[in-house]
């Protein structure tokens, strides 16, 4: 999911039971009519259970580029670029679900 907010998130945000990870910052101003110019953050977002196991959380951050198997399978498939892209951002959900284990208290 995509987060839009005013303020700049953690990596790892825990809410409850849920871990948050917020990852792919990307820093923009917003301008409105007749308003002042407004930094806003804008975040790719993976949520799942704090007892999610690595397997479940790397799935969950990799559903949030290929929301379904098919879709994953495609770009796996596909070979070139797309191949490439999908390995690499396989690479970030691992590495991110592995650091999550580590800030169990965001």
């Amino acid at each position: 999911m995509e987060t839009v907010i005013d303020q700049q998130l953690p990596t790892f945000e825990k809410r409850g039971l849920t871990l948050r990870v917020n990852f792919n910052e990307e820093e923009f101003i917003q301008e409105s009519e007749g308003q002042e110019p407004k930094t806003m953050w804008r975040y790719t977002t993976a949520a799942f259970p704090v007892t999610a196991s690595r397997p479940e959380r790397i799935e969950a951050i990799i559903a949030t580029r290929y929301p379904s198997y098919g879709s994953e399978l495609a770009a796996i498939n596909n070979g070139g670029a797309e191949t490439d892209a999908y390995h690499a951002f396989r690479e970030l959900a691992k590495q991110l679900a592995n650091d999550s284990f580590g800030d169990r208290n965001a």
